[in-house]
């Protein structure tokens, strides 16, 4: 994820509709300046020190992949996203994770 805001917004722009939604277990965060700011503090509190995807797989519109982030202290968290695609872009972001504790800790 790049840390910059002003260079994230840019390349944002080419991934996510403007109404971008993303569904987390407890919260849905919708528009790319607000998912913005969300990595903003995520990254602050909590960045992620590794990452891979698992699995990867399409259907028409929808991508499901899965993936496993490392963070300090050891943690992981685990989890699988449906993204349903408008055209090129990501329109909407639906989070499977009961590990949303270990990357979200601080930023609620």
């Amino acid at each position: 994820m790049t840390p910059d805001p002003v260079e994230r917004a840019r390349a944002m722009e080419g991934i996510y509709t403007e109404d971008i939604e993303i569904l987390e277990p407890e919260d849905v965060f919708v528009g790319r300046d607000t998912i913005n700011d969300y990595i903003a503090v995520v990254q602050s509190k909590a960045p992620p020190l590794s990452g891979r995807i698992t699995s990867h797989t399409q259907n028409k519109d929808y991508i499901l992949w899965g993936w496993d982030f490392g963070f300090p202290g050891d943690k992981r968290a685990l989890g699988t996203e449906v993204l349903h695609m408008r055209g090129d872009l990501i329109e909407k972001i639906v989070i499977f994770s009961g590990d949303g504790d270990v990357f979200t800790e601080g930023t609620r």
